[in-house]
């Protein structure tokens, strides 16, 4: 017999038994698409961070759940991707290193949705009824908008943006031409998220 169809009908049997034995089954992949708590969003983060005391042993439950840790350096967050939406588990102090004039507490979980324009999250605002808690300006001196959920859940959007930056210095990142303030190289010109 064909290992593919094989594999196929193993699948589809594993799927078929989920669903007679569960019948209210959710896939994890669900679970993530109706996390934002107090918002109506219906639609998948490109990634969540989630602060709490202890990262390790959060990041090792997701782990247990399939997801699979990365080797990223992440402002000491420790990342872990799981159903295509990378985690960033970290503590407050974590993530209020790099938020200069917001501080985030153990519990709260930030869900970050990436747009390739300001009139996209608009609309995205728009279409949620989001409601704007506040301003986060990250430690790239780049503002971002802050919505709340519930309490402890909110919502980001980096957008697609153009800026400068060195190849060897990553965190050398500028909105204008110029060089390298670390070794004098001429800025290469990316589209990142900020």
């Amino acid at each position: 017999m064909d290992y593919a169809i094989l594999w196929c009908t193993s699948c589809i049997a594993l799927c078929l038994t989920i669903a007679t034995i569960k019948p209210n089954y959710t896939p994890p992949h669900e679970l993530v698409r109706a996390a934002v708590k107090g918002t109506p969003i219906d639609a998948f983060p490109d990634a969540v961070q989630v602060v709490v005391k202890d990262p390790d042993t959060a990041a090792k439950r997701l782990e247990e759940e399939g997801g699979e840790r990365l080797p990223l350096e992440a402002n000491g967050a420790i990342v872990v991707a799981h159903n295509k939406v990378a985690y960033y588990f970290g503590t407050p102090k974590t993530f209020n290193q790099v938020n200069l004039d917001y501080k985030f507490a153990s519990g709260d979980v930030i869900y970050i949705f990436c747009r390739e324009s300001v009139e996209e999250v608009t609309a995205f605002v728009e279409k949620y009824k989001l409601t704007k808690h506040g301003t986060v300006t990250m430690n790239d001196n780049i503002s971002r908008d802050l919505y709340i959920g519930d309490p402890g859940y909110y919502v980001r959007f980096p957008v697609l943006d153009t800026c400068y930056t060195c190849p060897f210095h990553s965190e050398v990142i500028v909105n204008e031409p110029g060089t390298c303030t670390e070794c004098g190289i001429v800025l290469t010109k990316v589209r990142m998220y900020r």
